[in-house]
């Protein structure tokens, strides 16, 4: 990628692909226990039974032994390990986002129309950033992303305050107006 003019317009959208490989399926084995399965009762039964099991004379070493192994294999007796495979897709939808945001009780707003508001196309970043990649040439993309982090990395946090409070105002006069781009 060749960027050699510094008066680009902030309208001029500069794009490139990454030839990266696509993430693959991966298959993965889940084992579960069901423990609301088990029966409250019965297991109290069991325990107790393991220590009447257990003869009167027995050192207390040898009745915690006997009663330990009966507690782990209780589990595997009133809940068995049940196995499933799952295929994991990186590209599936984040489901459980949007349950969480339904479930805490928040509303879930349409995205907007574009607005000039909203999304401005003098983006705060592209300036600074036009101006120190200006001139350059970059062979790798990968020289491309490391000066663009080094220049972020050099600005101050003033720079990215002012930026996000923009935001702010401009969101604020979107919703003042209901959305309309001008005022009435």
């Amino acid at each position: 990628m060749n960027i050699s003019d510094k008066a680009l317009s902030d309208h001029f959208v500069i794009t490139f692909s990454l030839d990266l490989p696509k993430p693959s399926q991966g298959r993965r084995t889940r084992t579960t226990r069901d423990i609301r399965l088990i029966d409250k009762q019965n297991f109290k039964e069991m325990l107790s039974a393991t220590l009447l099991s257990c003869p009167p004379d027995a050192d207390p070493e040898t009745q915690a032994e006997l009663y330990i192994s009966n507690l782990e294999e209780a589990p595997n007796h009133h809940a068995p390990v049940r196995t499933r495979n799952i295929t994991t897709r990186p590209s599936a939808p984040c489901k459980p986002y949007t349950s969480i945001a339904a479930v805490l009780g928040w509303e879930i707003l349409p995205h907007p129309a574009h607005s000039q508001d909203l999304l401005p196309s003098d983006f705060h970043l592209f300036g600074p950033l036009k101006c120190h990649l200006g001139g350059m040439a970059f062979e790798p993309e990968g020289d491309l992303v490391s000066e663009s982090k080094n220049l972020f990395a050099h600005l101050d946090l003033d720079f990215f305050r002012e930026g996000i409070y923009s935001l702010l105002t401009r969101w604020k006069k979107c919703i003042d107006l209901h959305g309309h781009y001008v005022e009435k």
